[in-house]
């Protein structure tokens, strides 16, 4: 009946929804009998020592454990060398009873403390006189930097003024190649000048020649009556014409005799250019190579 199936529903059911008592977590009646309680943080738990605090809530176990006067502990010497473990109610009377020991524990574990630092600064120190030595190589070796580059600026300041000085040699010499360019140009002028007068005085030979040329060929027109005369004439006229031939012959001579004199010159101008080009190269590459 209706009576019979709301007490199945409140009680009996075992998909009721209930609440935890322990944690007020809501859910079916089998889940929370069950399952639940083996993972509900509020379900109370007996402590694993079974001091005399009895039960305490799961999710505080691990805290109650931190305080459970009956609870295993390591002696607080125990960084020192004691390797006692007592119940956490009996701490203080081991470290009371074991004084002098842990004292020899502490006296111990100092002095191995002490001597692990000694060495320490031992290699400490013995790190700082590398250090030092290093330092001083490196002040040595910065010295030598030093002194090199002075060294190096000083024979830079040599190179710089010997550049200077052929510098100015150059700027003379090519002054002085100018004037050798120009003298030679002078010089040049001059021979085309006597190239010149001696084609002008073998045209006017020519021209003489050509004159007397025209005067025989008068004469040899005229009659047989003259021709003792023009015989005369023609030998008279083959001396005048001999005389020119010998004058000409003369200026070619001196003509010959003043293109030799200018070449001379011209190569020995050309020979002193030479010279002192070869003497300055000579000086560069000696410079250089100092």
């Amino acid at each position: 009946s209706v009576t019979v199936f709301t007490l199945h529903l409140k009680s009996e059911c075992e998909l009721r929804q209930v609440k935890c008592e322990y944690c007020n977590t809501t859910g079916s009646y089998r889940w929370i009998s069950s399952s639940h309680e083996e993972e509900c943080p509020g379900y109370p738990v007996e402590c694993p020592n079974h001091c005399e605090t009895g039960h305490v809530r799961r999710e505080e176990i691990s805290v109650h454990l931190e305080e459970c006067p009956l609870a295993v502990v390591k002696c607080p010497y125990a960084v020192v060398g004691c390797d006692s473990v007592v119940r956490r109610r009996e701490k203080m009377d081991h470290v009371m009873g074991s004084v002098v020991q842990h004292m020899e524990y502490t006296m111990l574990t100092n002095q191995k403390e002490l001597t692990v630092l000694e060495k320490r600064l031992d290699a400490k120190d013995e790190e700082l006189e590398r250090v030092k030595r290093d330092l001083q190589e490196k002040e040595i070796v910065v010295k030598s930097l030093e002194k090199s580059l002075q060294d190096a600026e000083d024979r830079l300041d040599v190179k710089e003024k010997a550049i200077t000085s052929i510098k100015q040699e150059l700027e003379v010499t090519r002054c002085v190649v100018k004037g050798n360019e120009e003298t030679i140009a002078e010089k040049g002028r001059e021979l085309d000048e006597v190239r010149k007068n001696s084609g002008k005085v073998q045209t006017q030979l020519k021209t003489a020649i050509d004159e007397k040329g025209r005067e025989l060929d008068e004469v040899r027109k005229n009659s047989e009556q003259v021709q003792t005369q023009l015989k005369a004439a023609i030998a008279e006229k083959g001396r005048e014409l001999d005389e020119v031939r010998k004058n000409s012959g003369k200026v070619q001579t001196q003509l010959k005799t003043a293109i030799a004199e200018k070449g001379r010159e011209i190569d020995q101008l050309r020979q002193n250019s030479v010279k002192f080009q070869t003497q300055l190269k000579t000086a560069i590459a000696r410079e250089l190579k100092n």
